[in-house]
């Protein structure tokens, strides 16, 4: 990515280490959830063809992944999504229970659960169920 260079960014290989996630569609990677649950700009690669005609990076909002197909079959926005993540992390206050056999694999929907605001619980007996909090269970499809 030489206009990152150029500009003084840098790749990241993780969403968790980046500040805009930089595609062309929308695919249910656990790096594009994870970025969308943590409200980084989801983007075009016309974003960084701007930046480097400008020679600085520029206003992200006019570049944010519009996939009417997809957003439409899955029932979501993603400026609304991205809005929503940066003003209110999306599951603050929200421990979520990962069964065993989830599909993404545990680790993938804690990094996302994580990224969103939430706190992965794992509970050691039934007993904790009683406890005062929100718990969400995710179950394979």
């Amino acid at each position: 990515m030489q206009i990152l260079e150029k500009l003084d960014g840098r790749v990241a290989t993780k969403a968790a280490e980046c500040t805009h996630f930089v595609t062309e569609k929308f695919v249910r990677t656990g790096n594009m959830l994870e970025a969308m649950a943590a409200g980084k700009y989801v983007i075009t690669f016309a974003w960084l063809e701007s930046c480097e005609i400008a020679n600085c990076f520029i206003d992200e909002r006019n570049f944010i992944l519009e996939d009417e197909r997809k957003e439409k079959d899955m029932a979501f926005s993603m400026c609304t999504t991205l809005t929503n993540a940066q003003h209110k992390p999306l599951l603050q206050g929200v421990r979520v229970l990962l069964t065993p056999n989830i599909t993404p694999k545990p680790q993938a929907i804690a990094n996302i659960v994580r990224a969103a605001g939430g706190e992965v619980f794992v509970p050691c007996t039934f007993e904790h169920f009683n406890l005062p909090f929100m718990c969400v269970i995710l179950v394979p499809s």
